[in-house]
């Protein structure tokens, strides 16, 4: 996963062209970007497609990359055994090969915490 520094160049750079306000709250967005306790997975993912949509109709450019990066640093501290095994096998994802991914995933977490 990349730092918050490399993530932040890259959202710089895809709001380069960008006024500076639709920047700013472009920015802001992904900024405050944190998946809620007990948020479903394809509800946070929705909100983030969402979000990443925006900055396209504006016209910046968005690698492919960036938004998996964005997902994964927006999930909540429940995810982050599911985020040490992407980076130690850095599995190319989709957004949608992600999404399902966490959902089976959210699905264990979920039988393990009715099974306690």
């Amino acid at each position: 996963m990349d730092t918050v520094a490399d993530m932040m160049l890259s959202i710089d750079e895809m709001f380069a062209n960008l006024s500076r306000q639709a920047r700013n709250e472009a920015i802001s967005l992904f900024m405050n970007l944190r998946q809620k306790k007990d948020t479903p997975i394809p509800e946070h993912m929705t909100k983030i497609i969402a979000y990443l949509n925006k900055p396209e109709i504006l016209g910046a450019e968005i690698d492919c990359d960036t938004p998996i990066d964005i997902v994964l640093n927006a999930l909540s501290y429940t995810f982050n055994q599911f985020k040490i095994d992407h980076d130690i096998h850095r599995k190319d994802y989709t957004l949608i090969g992600l999404m399902k991914d966490l959902q089976i995933i959210e699905n264990i977490l979920k039988k393990n915490k009715l099974g306690s």
